[in-house]
Protein backbone atom coordinates (compact mmCIF):
# COMPACT_ATOMS: atom_id res chain seq x y z
CA UNK A 1 0.00 0.00 0.00
CA UNK A 2 1.21 3.27 -0.81
CA UNK A 3 0.30 6.98 -0.57
CA UNK A 4 2.17 10.44 -0.90
CA UNK A 5 1.39 13.73 -1.53
CA UNK A 6 3.51 15.44 -3.81
CA UNK A 7 4.62 17.58 -1.63
CA UNK A 8 6.23 15.12 0.77
CA UNK A 9 9.27 14.16 0.79
CA UNK A 10 10.06 12.09 4.39
CA UNK A 11 11.20 8.66 5.01
CA UNK A 12 9.62 6.00 2.67
CA UNK A 13 8.28 3.87 5.32
CA UNK A 14 6.36 6.54 6.06
CA UNK A 15 4.06 6.53 2.84
CA UNK A 16 4.87 2.27 2.06
CA UNK A 17 3.56 -0.18 4.03
CA UNK A 18 1.70 -3.90 4.00
CA UNK A 19 -0.66 -5.07 5.71
CA UNK A 20 -0.56 -7.84 8.87
CA UNK A 21 -2.18 -11.02 9.01
CA UNK A 22 -5.10 -9.58 9.67
CA UNK A 23 -5.23 -7.13 6.94
CA UNK A 24 -5.29 -4.07 8.90
CA UNK A 25 -2.31 -1.59 7.98
CA UNK A 26 -1.12 2.06 9.33
CA UNK A 27 0.13 4.65 7.49
CA UNK A 28 1.82 7.59 9.38
CA UNK A 29 1.84 10.06 6.55
CA UNK A 30 -0.39 9.72 3.63
CA UNK A 31 -2.13 12.01 0.92
CA UNK A 32 -5.01 12.08 -0.70
CA UNK A 33 -4.28 9.43 -3.00
CA UNK A 34 -3.81 5.52 -1.82
CA UNK A 35 -2.61 2.72 -3.72
CA UNK A 36 -3.15 -0.93 -3.27
CA UNK A 37 -1.67 -3.96 -4.67
CA UNK A 38 -1.24 -7.90 -4.28
CA UNK A 39 0.06 -10.06 -6.82
CA UNK A 40 -3.26 -12.31 -7.97
CA UNK A 41 -5.81 -9.36 -7.16
CA UNK A 42 -6.26 -6.30 -9.43
CA UNK A 43 -4.81 -3.26 -7.94
CA UNK A 44 -6.93 -0.60 -6.47
CA UNK A 45 -6.64 3.03 -6.70
CA UNK A 46 -8.18 5.38 -4.10
CA UNK A 47 -8.94 9.24 -4.01
CA UNK A 48 -9.50 9.74 0.02
CA UNK A 49 -10.01 12.94 1.93
CA UNK A 50 -6.83 13.73 4.41
CA UNK A 51 -8.99 14.10 7.73
CA UNK A 52 -10.35 10.49 6.91
CA UNK A 53 -8.92 8.17 9.22
CA UNK A 54 -10.24 4.94 8.50
CA UNK A 55 -10.53 2.90 5.11
CA UNK A 56 -12.10 -0.55 4.48
CA UNK A 57 -10.90 -2.21 0.82
CA UNK A 58 -11.19 -5.49 -0.77
CA UNK A 59 -9.13 -6.57 -3.57
CA UNK A 60 -10.60 -8.71 -5.73
CA UNK A 61 -8.84 -11.78 -8.25
CA UNK A 62 -7.09 -10.51 -11.32
CA UNK A 63 -6.64 -13.04 -13.88
CA UNK A 64 -7.86 -11.73 -17.41
CA UNK A 65 -7.10 -8.05 -16.76
CA UNK A 66 -3.44 -8.42 -15.58
CA UNK A 67 -1.10 -7.71 -18.21
CA UNK A 68 1.92 -10.27 -18.13
CA UNK A 69 4.84 -9.35 -20.30
CA UNK A 70 6.48 -11.56 -22.45
CA UNK A 71 10.14 -12.52 -22.84
CA UNK A 72 11.73 -11.21 -26.00
CA UNK A 73 12.72 -14.19 -28.11
CA UNK A 74 15.82 -15.36 -27.60
CA UNK A 75 16.73 -15.18 -31.47
CA UNK A 76 14.95 -12.09 -33.22
CA UNK A 77 13.86 -9.66 -30.45
CA UNK A 78 16.16 -7.35 -32.15
CA UNK A 79 14.25 -7.32 -35.61
CA UNK A 80 11.11 -7.31 -34.03
CA UNK A 81 11.79 -4.63 -30.80
CA UNK A 82 14.80 -2.80 -32.67
CA UNK A 83 13.85 0.05 -30.16
CA UNK A 84 16.91 0.59 -27.49
CA UNK A 85 16.96 -1.53 -24.10
CA UNK A 86 15.36 0.10 -21.21
CA UNK A 87 16.02 -1.39 -17.71
CA UNK A 88 15.65 -4.50 -19.19
CA UNK A 89 12.59 -3.96 -21.88
CA UNK A 90 12.59 -3.20 -25.61
CA UNK A 91 9.94 -1.21 -27.26
CA UNK A 92 8.73 -1.96 -30.47
CA UNK A 93 9.80 1.08 -32.68
CA UNK A 94 8.21 0.21 -36.10
CA UNK A 95 9.31 1.01 -39.38
CA UNK A 96 8.76 5.10 -40.56
CA UNK A 97 9.33 6.56 -37.26
CA UNK A 98 12.22 8.47 -36.07
CA UNK A 99 13.29 7.88 -32.53
CA UNK A 100 15.87 10.63 -30.74
CA UNK A 101 16.61 9.31 -27.64
CA UNK A 102 17.74 11.61 -24.73
CA UNK A 103 19.66 10.39 -21.76
CA UNK A 104 19.68 12.63 -18.52
CA UNK A 105 20.93 11.03 -15.34
CA UNK A 106 18.42 8.01 -14.79
CA UNK A 107 16.10 9.82 -17.32
CA UNK A 108 15.78 8.34 -20.36
CA UNK A 109 13.49 9.93 -22.71
CA UNK A 110 12.40 9.20 -26.54
CA UNK A 111 11.17 12.14 -28.79
CA UNK A 112 9.20 10.13 -31.79
CA UNK A 113 8.52 11.22 -35.42
CA UNK A 114 6.49 10.67 -38.61
CA UNK A 115 9.03 10.52 -41.37
CA UNK A 116 7.05 13.73 -42.01
CA UNK A 117 8.88 15.40 -39.23
CA UNK A 118 5.73 15.61 -37.35
CA UNK A 119 6.80 14.89 -33.68
CA UNK A 120 4.40 13.31 -31.91
CA UNK A 121 5.65 13.39 -27.83
CA UNK A 122 8.08 12.41 -25.41
CA UNK A 123 7.69 8.89 -23.96
CA UNK A 124 9.89 8.67 -20.69
CA UNK A 125 12.04 5.84 -19.21
CA UNK A 126 13.14 6.24 -15.62
CA UNK A 127 15.55 3.27 -13.98
CA UNK A 128 16.79 4.21 -10.71
CA UNK A 129 16.85 2.15 -7.30
CA UNK A 130 14.68 4.59 -5.93
CA UNK A 131 11.89 4.70 -8.02
CA UNK A 132 8.64 2.53 -5.90
CA UNK A 133 6.77 2.79 -8.80
CA UNK A 134 3.73 5.29 -8.67
CA UNK A 135 2.65 7.80 -10.38
CA UNK A 136 2.38 11.51 -8.84
CA UNK A 137 -0.56 12.16 -7.10
CA UNK A 138 -1.85 15.47 -8.97
CA UNK A 139 -2.31 13.12 -12.18
CA UNK A 140 -4.78 10.79 -10.65
CA UNK A 141 -6.29 14.36 -8.65
CA UNK A 142 -6.87 16.15 -11.99
CA UNK A 143 -7.78 13.03 -13.90
CA UNK A 144 -11.53 12.79 -15.30
CA UNK A 145 -11.36 8.97 -15.76
CA UNK A 146 -9.11 6.33 -14.71
CA UNK A 147 -8.04 2.90 -15.66
CA UNK A 148 -5.54 0.33 -13.33
CA UNK A 149 -4.25 -2.85 -13.39
CA UNK A 150 -1.43 -5.09 -12.64
CA UNK A 151 1.54 -5.94 -14.68
CA UNK A 152 4.45 -8.52 -14.07
CA UNK A 153 7.39 -9.80 -15.79
CA UNK A 154 10.55 -11.88 -14.96
CA UNK A 155 12.13 -8.55 -13.92
CA UNK A 156 9.00 -6.68 -12.18
CA UNK A 157 5.77 -6.37 -10.51
CA UNK A 158 3.69 -2.91 -10.67
CA UNK A 159 0.86 -1.30 -11.68
CA UNK A 160 0.08 0.21 -15.32
CA UNK A 161 -2.48 3.03 -15.11
CA UNK A 162 -3.73 5.28 -17.34
CA UNK A 163 -5.96 8.47 -16.97
CA UNK A 164 -7.40 11.67 -19.22
CA UNK A 165 -7.99 14.83 -18.08
CA UNK A 166 -11.02 17.10 -19.30
CA UNK A 167 -8.82 18.84 -21.71
CA UNK A 168 -8.57 15.91 -23.75
CA UNK A 169 -5.67 14.91 -23.20
CA UNK A 170 -3.88 11.28 -21.62
CA UNK A 171 -1.49 10.29 -19.28
CA UNK A 172 -0.16 6.71 -18.65
CA UNK A 173 2.07 5.41 -15.93
CA UNK A 174 3.99 1.82 -16.17
CA UNK A 175 5.80 1.42 -12.93
CA UNK A 176 7.55 -1.02 -10.38
CA UNK A 177 10.10 -0.85 -8.07
CA UNK A 178 13.45 0.26 -9.70
CA UNK A 179 11.93 1.42 -12.92
CA UNK A 180 9.28 3.40 -14.51
CA UNK A 181 7.82 4.44 -18.03
CA UNK A 182 5.69 7.08 -18.97
CA UNK A 183 4.11 9.95 -21.22
CA UNK A 184 1.89 12.52 -19.98
CA UNK A 185 -0.95 15.66 -21.32
CA UNK A 186 -0.56 13.82 -24.70
CA UNK A 187 -3.15 14.38 -27.16
CA UNK A 188 -5.14 11.40 -28.50
CA UNK A 189 -3.12 10.59 -31.57
CA UNK A 190 0.44 10.00 -29.58
CA UNK A 191 -1.74 8.31 -26.90
CA UNK A 192 -2.82 5.61 -29.29
CA UNK A 193 0.65 5.74 -30.81
CA UNK A 194 2.18 5.25 -27.21
CA UNK A 195 -0.37 2.27 -26.11
CA UNK A 196 0.43 0.08 -29.25
CA UNK A 197 4.13 0.61 -28.78
CA UNK A 198 4.01 0.14 -25.15
CA UNK A 199 1.49 -2.91 -25.14
CA UNK A 200 4.22 -4.79 -27.37
CA UNK A 201 6.88 -4.47 -25.21
CA UNK A 202 8.95 -7.45 -24.06
CA UNK A 203 11.82 -7.78 -21.44
CA UNK A 204 14.94 -8.80 -22.43
CA UNK A 205 16.47 -12.09 -20.70
CA UNK A 206 20.48 -10.88 -21.30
Amino acid sequence: MYSRADNQYASVDNFLTTTDRNGAYVLPVHGRVVFFKAPGFKPVVKVIELDELTLNIMLVSESRSAWQVPACAENNFQSTHPGAKFAGYRLPIPLGTIADMQTHGSERSIIIKNLDGNRLDNLVYYSDFMILGYPKEKLVLDSSNISIRSFASDLHYGIDIKGSFNDGTSWRYIGGSGVEISYQNVGNRSAEFFDDLLDRICFAKN
